[in-house]
Order: C-alpha cells, then structure tokens, then sequence
C-alpha cells in the first residue's frame, strides 16, 4: 500500500492483472476532502451548530419561580463549514453570517462547545487567548463537538404593545358604539390614536 500524504481517502493500491486497483472513496471521505487541502491539512472544517432563541429578561424584576422559564426554541440546527484559521473568539459571528443572521444578532448571541453529552463550556472556560484558532480548539474535536448558539429575541408582546394594539382595534371596529356611549371621538382625533 502506498500512502499518498491524503487523510480520508480510501485509496488503496494493488496487482489486479498487472494493473493497480483503485477503491472510491467512501461518501465521509469525499466531504472531508471537500474542506482539505493536500497532505491532510485541513483549509476548513464542518461545524455542527444548534441555534435556540432566547427570550430576554426583565433585568429590573427580581426573577421568581417559573417566571419566563421558557426552553430554547431551536431555530437551526445544522452544519456549517467554517475556516480553520478563524479566530476560535469569533467562531459565534462568524457561524451565525455564514447561516444568514444579521450582524446585530450576531453581536449579541452567546456560544458554547458541548462535546458529546458534557456539560456545556462556554468561551471563556475553553480559551482567553485571542490568537488561538477553531482550527487549534474544534481541529481533532469537529466529529463529536456542538456550537450551541444562543440568539437573544425581545419578550414577546409586552403589555403596552398589548395596550395599543387593542385600543387601535377598539377605535377602528367600533367607532359607532363609542359613540353612541358618550364617547365624542372626532374623525382627526380618531384617527391620531389609531395612527402607527
């Protein structure tokens, strides 16, 4: 057998009636080629990512039992092929533009590796170190390792948006029966408070 310098390809080398005998590469071989450049190092490595939204919290509010105790929701949980020589601090941003969120998202999700069912790590417990790269800390790790990705939404329906959105829907449908109650609404002042 002769080995070519190739990791992940399934090449092997043989006599077959004075002829050498190639074997295909299996389908895992041909993706870790896709992300390879010759003699095994690799350029690029696949990263399994899980994107939950997460809603914020009321920083003001004492937290109480149960309050807002909601699970992630799971927006994306894929692979994403990212650049080994990429800052291992920017692995977030970077994950996160490569699946088509906004650099505002991005700037404001938090990240953790978990490696197989481990407790998840967050940044900092892995490396401070700015100069170290996914390719130094995820390199050997990238089959048995998550990017879980926690995107921050705003709390859903806060009760002044609550608010005006029923006293839009109350002016606009019944403007007769406010009325006809001794509400005098003119048609500007109406339509002021329905505006937006």
């Amino acid at each position: 057998a002769e080995d070519t310098g190739l990791q992940g390809k399934a090449w092997h080398h043989g006599r077959h009636q004075g002829q050498a005998v190639k074997v295909s590469p299996s389908p895992v071989a041909r993706v870790a080629d896709l992300v390879r450049v010759p003699f095994g190092r690799a350029k690029s490595l696949p990263v399994h990512c899980i994107v939950e939204a997460i809603h914020t919290l009321d920083e003001n509010r004492p937290m109480q039992h149960g309050v807002w105790r909601r699970r992630p929701m799971i927006e994306i949980d894929t692979y994403v092929i990212i650049p080994v020589a990429t800052p291992f601090h920017n692995l977030v941003h970077a994950a996160l533009l490569r699946l088509g969120y906004s650099a505002e998202s991005a700037a404001a999700a938090k990240g953790s590796v978990l490696i197989k069912n481990w407790k998840a790590l967050t940044f900092d417990q892995i490396s401070d170190d700015p100069l170290i790269t996914v390719g130094d800390i995820l390199g050997e790790l990238s089959t048995v390792a998550t990017l879980r990705i926690q995107v921050f939404r705003g709390r859903p329906g806060t009760m002044a948006d609550i608010k005006d959105k029923l006293l839009r829907f109350l002016l606009l449908q019944s403007h007769g029966l406010l009325i006809s109650s001794g509400c005098p609404l003119d048609e500007p002042n109406r339509y002021q408070c329905t505006a937006s």
